[in-house]
């Protein structure tokens, strides 16, 4: 409902720009993000920050199935509950709390500015450069072979 609500109303600027932004997103606390709330973006990346402070550990946690494809993120010294300790054992997400696979060049082209409709950057986008921006100054200064 959501999603074809913001299609409607003109936040997702059309199928195919959305499915092209959404190949760099990452469930990361620093991805853009299509403000469809009104909210301040602030706020919800705080909020969505103390989501991933409260993670347990799990198999989906664990991100061993295929650790050469993921980039790790957001080193917690907080072991959480007792009953994550007894699964995972002390200091447990003490290297990461989060994982994303690697954005692959070219990614830069499909950030929210260029995907999105008409302002979403302006309200999910501005308060931090997410992965894929980041990406570009990286590849300019790499030579071309």
């Amino acid at each position: 409902t959501v999603y074809n609500e913001a299609l409607k109303s003109g936040q997702i600027r059309s199928e195919i720009d959305h499915l092209n932004w959404l190949s760099v997103e990452q469930a990361l606390v620093e991805d853009e993000f299509i403000n469809v709330t009104g909210l301040d973006e602030q706020f919800l990346r705080d909020s969505y920050q103390r989501m991933y402070e409260s993670y347990q550990p799990g198999p989906v946690m664990g991100f061993e199935h295929y650790p050469e494809h993921f980039e790790y993120h957001h080193p917690n010294p907080s072991d959480a509950l007792e009953r994550s300790t007894t699964y995972a054992g002390e200091s447990w997400r003490s290297e990461w709390s989060s994982a994303a696979p690697y954005l692959a060049p070219g990614s830069e082209r499909f950030t929210l500015d260029i995907t999105g409709a008409e302002g979403m950057a302006e309200i999910g986008a501005k308060t931090m450069k997410a992965g894929a921006k980041l990406l570009a100054p990286i590849l300019e200064e790499q030579p071309t072979k």
